[in-house]
């Protein structure tokens, strides 16, 4: 698809004694069923061993080499602020209590998460020992590039983090949920880089609420640059392991049907092959009573819409498409959660950590595609190399920027059944012919200076590069 990173679940030994759990049930009075997952990660036991669920150490040396010999980069996630039960010792923890209030820092940083064990950092051999083992076991002999950094605002930040991340020498960004930028950025004078919580919730506002984008995204690119020590190292995304999908909370397009080929021109008066007019999975009496293509040569795309779009992509899809379209063009560093590229809908945990191996790897899936695209026009034209954002048009339901002057992003919040936009602005390009990478064979446009006039039907993303940068990796993923 072509990431250049892959960031994996924390690798260390987890809880994985049933016996042991029955006891901790009866102890501790925790929900059993949260016990019997401590195979994720979050739950170490032993901080030097490699958590046999996930293979041992000859199995992760070959995962590291692999994924270097491709030229990637590999993440580990890392957790340094809890432990799984029993903790190692009374005197590395912090008091018996429970965070009850996330609105009092004190509470938040003294106390535990759902009953774990809280390490003290304040110890000398807690800090030491944690700084030893990022430094020895995750990057120097687990071989990690980067880290990602689970629970930060549980831990006081000075001097812990800013040792933690010398310690590690890699890119590390921390997890720091919450919505406020003043609250979120003063982490970053700690750690390299952090996830960007606040915009994450403006994204979610703005394409799956609707709500208005230039009141969502433009104030908080505004605080990104104002509350954070450097925007272009924040982590930005749309979905993660901790929060539901983006399809659970926006469910339109849930039940989605990929196909590669659904152009309504490829059907005539007399062809009425399902497979050719594009609906695979509807019977033939479904098509007909929703008059299929062959009903008209090149039927109006406004009486006929479902001969022209694959079936399933409804308004939530469209509006998936513009979020992770402004995740991967915005500046920072753009996090896909996998199963994104399947249009993966889960709630809560664990059913938003869903296993990827039953959707067979669907290279041919939807959103697959889509992302790869982006993906590829993001690489080929080097956006992050320009750490300007340049907005060049905006409205509660629409909005452009540049990145550099040869890389042009069109975006909406309409959805699908959403009326089509006619937008008008100077893009502020250099001189040449522009294509759109979704539909690079028809949409293209000649800019020297002045307005071009622009049109969004159903809720469309569009992205414009120079037409000599588009290769065979573009495809008509848009078809009018």
């Amino acid at each position: 698809m072509g990431f250049d990173a892959i960031w994996i679940s924390p690798v260390v030994e987890n809880i994985a004694n049933v016996k042991f759990l029955f006891k901790l049930l009866t102890i501790f009075f925790i929900h059993m069923f949260e016990l019997l997952i401590g195979y994720h990660g979050y739950w170490a036991q032993d901080f030097y061993t490699l958590n046999s669920y996930f293979g041992d150490e000859d199995t992760f040396s070959q995962l590291a080499s692999a994924i270097h010999e491709r030229g990637m980069y590999l993440m580990i996630d890392v957790v340094a602020n809890h432990v799984g039960n029993p903790p190692i010792t009374t005197t590395m923890t912090c008091p018996m209590c429970n965070i009850e209030d996330w609105n009092d820092q004190s509470q938040v940083e003294q106390c535990r998460l759902s009953g774990l064990p809280d390490l003290n950092q304040s110890v000398s051999y807690v800090n030491s020992s944690l700084c030893d083992w990022v430094s020895e076991y995750v990057v120097g002999k687990w071989k990690a590039d980067g880290l990602r950094i689970d629970t930060v605002s549980e831990v006081h930040p000075d001097p812990f983090w800013t040792d933690f991340a010398r310690a590690a020498g890699v890119y590390a960004v921390g997890e720091v949920d919450n919505g406020d930028p003043t609250y979120v950025g003063p982490y970053q004078n700690y750690l390299p880089g952090v996830l960007n919580y606040p915009m994450f919730y403006s994204i979610r506002n703005a394409f799956g609420a609707q709500q208005s984008i230039s009141s969502n995204l433009l104030s908080m690119a505004a605080a990104n640059q104002q509350d954070f020590k450097d925007w272009t190292l924040l982590g930005t995304f749309v979905d993660n392991h901790d929060n539901d999908r983006f399809l659970c909370d926006y469910p339109d397009a849930v039940s989605v049907h990929n196909s590669k080929e659904l152009l309504a021109g490829n059907c005539s008066v007399n062809d009425q092959s399902k497979q050719d007019c594009g609906y695979v999975g509807i019977t033939e009496s479904q098509c007909t009573t929703q008059s299929c293509c062959w009903q008209e040569v090149n039927p109006n795309p406004n009486n006929y819409p479902w001969c022209y779009y694959p079936l399933g992509q409804s308004s939530s899809y469209r509006q998936y498409e513009n979020a992770l379209n402004f995740v991967l063009t915005y500046v920072g560093i753009p996090i896909i959660y996998y199963g994104t590229e399947q249009a993966f809908h889960g709630c809560q945990d664990p059913n938003n950590r869903e296993p990827l191996w039953p959707s067979s790897y669907d290279t041919t899936a939807t959103l697959y595609q889509f992302l790869q695209v982006v993906i590829t026009a993001r690489k080929t034209m080097q956006i992050w190399s320009y750490n300007s954002w340049n907005v060049v048009y905006s409205a509660n339901n629409a909005l452009a920027y540049t990145r550099g002057s040869q890389f042009l992003v069109l975006l909406t919040n309409v959805g699908d059944d959403g009326s089509t936009l006619s937008l008008s602005f100077n893009p502020q390009l250099s001189s040449g012919k522009y294509c759109n990478v979704f539909w690079p064979s028809q949409d293209c446009f000649t800019y020297s200076s002045g307005s071009v006039a622009f049109s969004l039907l159903s809720g469309e993303t569009k992205i414009y590069i120079p037409s000599d940068k588009i290769s065979d990796w573009s495809v008509n993923y848009y078809k009018h």
